[in-house]
């Protein structure tokens, strides 16, 4: 099985060098900089979205916002304009009412599972993220390896979608208890 990931970012990123530690990865970001560092870290530079659709069976994103997950699978010259089969894996903390549009949109043969993190790029780098995972169980299975390359600790939510309310929640939990934390102090 080949992993794909798509967004090298301060989040994505830190998340892909655990991968990369157990998996063979193909890669693609705008950053020139980022490409060039992932392919001495061991990882396969793509050439486009596109390249990644046809290369790998289980894509990983992780995008500012739902929209560009939106444009990136949906575009154009996005995903699936490449892919045959396989997993789209969406670790981007976005919009869960976009992210099950997305998924409707999905050709029978390619799912989309949602899987934000929670934790930071410190928590991707010590592999101690919470993910957070919803989706069609056989497509999770397919995901799962590279997941527990990034942290053991992996919590099922639901279908599609659930994984996104999940991570809302749990932003509004913190932001909660920091509030009343200041107000205390």
């Amino acid at each position: 099985m080949r992993f794909g990931y798509i967004g090298l970012g301060n989040m994505g990123g830190a998340i892909a060098k655990r991968m990369i530690l157990k998996h063979d990865i193909i890669v693609f970001d705008l950053s020139d900089k980022l490409m060039e560092d992932f392919s001495k870290l061991g990882a396969v530079p793509a050439t486009s979205i596109a390249d990644v659709g046809g290369s790998a069976d289980v894509i990983f994103l992780c995008l500012p916002t739902s929209n560009e997950v939106r444009d990136v699978i949906l575009g154009q010259s996005g995903l699936l304009s490449s892919m045959k089969s396989g997993v789209i894996c969406d670790m981007t903390t976005g919009d869960p009412v976009l992210t099950r549009k997305i998924a409707e949109k999905m050709p029978t043969n390619i799912t989309l599972i949602d899987a934000p993190v929670s934790g930071g790029p410190g928590g991707a780098t010590a592999g101690t993220l919470a993910i957070m995972v919803g989706g069609l169980d056989n497509a999770v299975g397919l995901a799962m390896p590279a997941l527990e390359a990034v942290s053991p600790n992996i919590f099922r939510t639901g279908d599609v979608g659930t994984a996104q309310v999940m991570k809302l929640a749990n932003n509004m939990l913190n932001a909660t208890n920091r509030l009343a934390t200041f107000e205390a102090l």
